[in-house]
């Protein structure tokens, strides 16, 4: 029995009446909640929680984003540039896959929802990711490049 009902039965006037109740259920609820010594599992041991286990993704999601500042701010002085595109294809879907990875582990966490949605939501997560920075180098490669279609972009 807790301390608190224990104590907010003391103040009352029908407390002398109900206390033999109170006792009778409190050893009842012992009685069925006392292990029996045959079926009785040892505990388990609950692994320690990584202190660093979100820290290393939130250090890399601020490190793309102040770094695409700079970047971004480079383009727009200096112009269409090939080691700016590079970067922006790299950068920009990175942190993209970065930020959809948090809503993933935010609201489909495989403790809360089905496990199978989780492992094919953040399957489909790396093939789009992996297959938007393809194509972010192949469009640099191949074609005008990402600041020069800014740039069109911006004066159309």
């Amino acid at each position: 029995m807790s301390f608190a009902l224990s104590k907010s039965l003391k103040h009352t006037v029908t407390f002398k009446r109900q206390w033999p109740l109170v006792l009778s259920l409190s050893q009842q609820q012992r009685l069925h909640s006392a292990p029996i010594q045959s079926t009785a599992q040892p505990p388990q041991q609950v692994s320690k929680p990584d202190r660093k286990h979100g820290s290393v993704h939130w250090k890399l999601e601020r490190i793309t984003a102040i770094s695409m500042v700079p970047l971004i701010s480079a383009t727009f002085i200096m112009g269409p540039n090939t080691l700016a595109d590079v970067l922006l294809g790299v950068l920009l879907p990175f942190h993209v896959h970065m930020a959809m990875l948090i809503v993933f582990i935010d609201y489909f966490n495989p403790s809360r929802a089905n496990p199978l949605l989780c492992k094919a939501m953040t399957y489909t997560l790396h093939t789009s990711s992996t297959a938007v920075m393809l194509g972010c180098a192949l469009f640099n490669y191949r074609d005008i490049g990402i600041t020069e279609f800014i740039q069109r972009l911006w004066a159309a």
